[in-house]
């Protein structure tokens, strides 16, 4: 059985809803999902939108030029400033 710690008694997982999330700081954890997502895209998007760090780094990644983090981090920020 696996320990649960920092309990984010204020997060819930938006793909399962299951409120045993881990606190990782920028992001929470669902163990039972096995999916990670960051903190600042709760609550400022859509819950049905919200795609974990896995499948937006899946997606991310499937761009030659998002691989550059500097350019990455800015279409994050413009994700975010659109509501997407």
């Amino acid at each position: 059985m696996r320990t649960i710690f920092n309990i984010a008694p204020n997060y819930y997982c938006p793909r399962c809803k299951s409120t045993e999330i881990v606190d990782h700081g920028e992001y929470i954890e669902c163990p039972k999902c096995c999916l990670d997502f960051f903190k600042e895209h709760i609550g400022e998007i859509n819950v049905e939108n919200i795609l974990a760090e896995q499948e937006l780094n899946g997606f991310i990644n499937s761009f030659e030029d998002l691989k550059d983090n500097k350019i990455r981090k800015n279409f994050l920020k413009s994700l975010k400033d659109d509501n997407f």
